[in-house]
């Protein structure tokens, strides 16, 4: 879609407003190194606090703190089971736009005609 003027450049993002307002939010969210493997960790499936701190090697608090936003973010739930909370994706947003990036980011060049 070519824009010409102002006007439709103001007008398309007035009818795309909450298009550009939840994108920028999901890049917000993977921008920040630990949530973005909390998310990858979780791609993999369910698991507690204490499990995902082993994995990506980070601290307890902070890995509680990140969580807390992505599931205020609606990324991810919690299911009790005792005393344990575990935690999983909330939806396939996050599986669709790391897949995306990953087929854009590590492309092989030969699918576009050059030579790699």
């Amino acid at each position: 879609m070519l824009l010409k003027s102002k006007d439709e450049i103001t007008g398309y993002f007035e009818e795309n407003r909450e298009l550009c307002k939840r994108t920028r939010e999901l890049f917000s969210i993977f921008a920040n190194e630990t949530r973005f493997k909390i998310l990858c960790v979780l791609r993999e499936g369910d698991f507690c606090v204490r499990e995902i701190v082993e994995i990506i090697e980070s601290g307890h608090s902070n890995v509680s703190q990140q969580l807390k936003l992505l599931r205020l973010g609606g990324y991810v739930t919690s299911e009790r089971h005792g005393k344990m909370i575990v935690y999983h994706l909330a939806n396939d947003i996050v599986d669709r736009t790391i897949d995306f990036f990953q087929n854009v980011l590590f492309q092989d060049s030969t699918s576009q005609g050059g030579t790699g």
